[in-house]
């Protein structure tokens, strides 16, 4: 099942998956390579960090599903109210006009990635 992002996608992880102390999170982000621009990632980091935004691919056009893999190791999955009570969104910039479309996002602590 695919899925249209329109802007941003705010997603959570819970609890029992991620720990909110868990800093250490690899995300393996699949997406549709349609457009230019930049597909983009805002999380919450250590230190009271709200909304870090962090560029994770590039925009090729290629019209290939596609995926990234970002290794954080400053999360902070507390769910802030800046993040619309959200761990991390992810959207797009450029051609893309903020519209991308994801297959697939896993979460896994990079000490079992």
């Amino acid at each position: 099942l695919h899925r249209l992002i329109r802007r941003q996608r705010q997603m959570c992880i819970r609890d029992s998956i991620i720990s909110s102390n868990e800093k250490n999170v690899t995300l393996e982000i699949t997406y549709f390579d349609e457009g230019a621009g930049s597909v983009i990632l805002q999380y919450n980091a250590v230190g009271g960090v709200i909304a870090k935004q962090q560029t994770i691919a590039s925009l090729e056009n290629t019209n290939t599903w596609k995926t990234a893999v970002v290794q954080l190791t400053d999360a902070a999955f507390t769910a802030p109210v800046a993040l619309t009570n959200s761990d991390f969104r992810i959207t797009a910039s450029g051609s893309a006009n903020g519209e991308i479309c994801i297959s697939k996002v896993a979460a896994i602590p990079t000490s079992k990635y």
